[in-house]
């Protein structure tokens, strides 16, 4: 039997697949192209990282062949994560993996290649997170964008996008998200992101009234991706939240924070189910704590309002302004604004740090390709 025939009848019993079970090196080196052909490149990127010194060093030429002639976006994503999560392979393949990237980025033509190309720049972003790389790689790529960029690739460069620029910031890259505002594909990616990045600089505003001009601008955006895309209860739930720290602000009473309130709890069970599904990126789990946080907050601001209905409570639930003017004041405690938000509609912060890297735990080698064609590409 071939060495594809073999690894296909060990993952038809979803059995790990070793250098060994596949006939030894040689008779992989032999069957280079069939190997390369199939969408297996993350099973085999998992095979090498298990195989002995030498092994790896003989089949290095072969991985890197697969990452440079696969076809598969999925298998070619999850290949890049095998490597990520390998430090044996990092070491020994990142550098040969950022100039295949690199080059795969600009390959566009069709809508596979450019879900591939999309994989790409996120492999590069990832590996710039690494430190196997300067960031400024994939900044360049990114701030090149054009408004006409295939709509498969510029939606997932806008959330990329997105998650550069509160790492790095830079107004090249805002202005990028602006110009996929103009990309019928990307226009609710780009929005939710822009939103984001002026919700962030918004509260690192020096004055009250530049925080809440700030609140106003990124509500603005949450409102645009919201109505591109009313499926969007991420962008639905910040612009409530937004309404309703707002609303605090400007002492209204519970009755006129009613909409906003009920609009911010149903949109952020919806946002907990997808959560909840796992169909998250590994590289995109830190922006996790933030929605955490803002639905920590939601939960805050329904107890919070609900005092405002109530007569006085005593210090921790007033209905005298003082959650309004104690909001006024917290906006203004730099660096721990955002914490300071949630302390202000309950009277305590609620804002716990967390980890930066969080990993989900590996697939199963055997897992169908079907089932992992269908899950959650964020």
């Amino acid at each position: 039997m071939s060495a594809l025939a073999l690894l296909e009848a060990r993952l038809a019993e979803s059995q790990t697949v070793r250098i060994a079970d596949l006939g030894g090196v040689d008779d992989i080196l032999a069957d280079a192209d069939r190997l390369h052909a199939a969408p297996i490149l993350d099973i085999l990127a998992d095979m090498v990282a298990a195989g002995s010194d030498a092994e790896r060093v003989r089949l290095h030429d072969f991985l890197v062949g697969g990452f440079e002639s696969a076809r598969d976006p999925q298998s070619f994503r999850d290949a890049i994560d095998r490597l990520l999560r390998s430090a044996l392979l990092r070491a020994a393949m990142a550098q040969a993996l950022v100039t295949i990237l690199t080059r795969r980025i600009q390959e566009r033509a069709t809508e596979r290649e450019a879900l591939i190309a999309a994989y790409a720049l996120e492999g590069l972003f990832r590996l710039a997170l690494e430190g196997e790389v300067s960031r400024h790689r994939p900044l360049l790529e990114l701030a090149d964008v054009a408004s006409n960029a295939p709509g498969t690739y510029a939606r997932h460069v806008a959330k990329i996008g997105g998650a550069a620029f509160h790492l790095w910031g830079g107004d090249d890259l805002l202005s990028m998200l602006r110009r996929l505002l103009d990309n019928e594909e990307a226009e609710g990616e780009a929005a939710f992101e822009l939103g984001l990045a002026h919700l962030a600089r918004a509260l690192d505003g020096a004055d009250m009234a530049t925080i809440l001009a700030g609140l106003e601008t990124a509500r603005l955006f949450f409102e645009r991706a919201a109505q591109v895309d009313d499926e969007r209860a991420d962008a639905r739930a910040y612009r409530s939240a937004i309404d309703l720290v707002t609303g605090f602000a400007a002492n209204l009473d519970a009755g006129e924070m009613e909409d906003a309130l009920a609009d911010l709890m149903t949109a952020g069970r919806e946002r907990a189910a997808v959560l909840h599904g796992g169909g998250v990126a590994a590289w995109l789990a830190p922006r996790l704590d933030e929605d955490l946080e803002w639905f920590e907050l939601a939960r805050r601001l329904r107890y919070a309002a609900g005092n405002l209905a109530r007569p006085s409570l005593g210090p921790c639930g007033s209905n005298d302004g003082s959650d309004s003017r104690h909001l006024q004041r917290a906006l203004h405690d730099r660096p721990w604004r955002r914490a300071a938000i949630a302390s202000a509609a309950a009277d305590r912060s609620v804002v716990r740090a967390r980890a930066w890297a969080r990993r989900p735990s590996r697939r199963s080698p055997g897992r169908s390709r079907v089932a992992r064609s269908a899950a959650c590409d964020c």
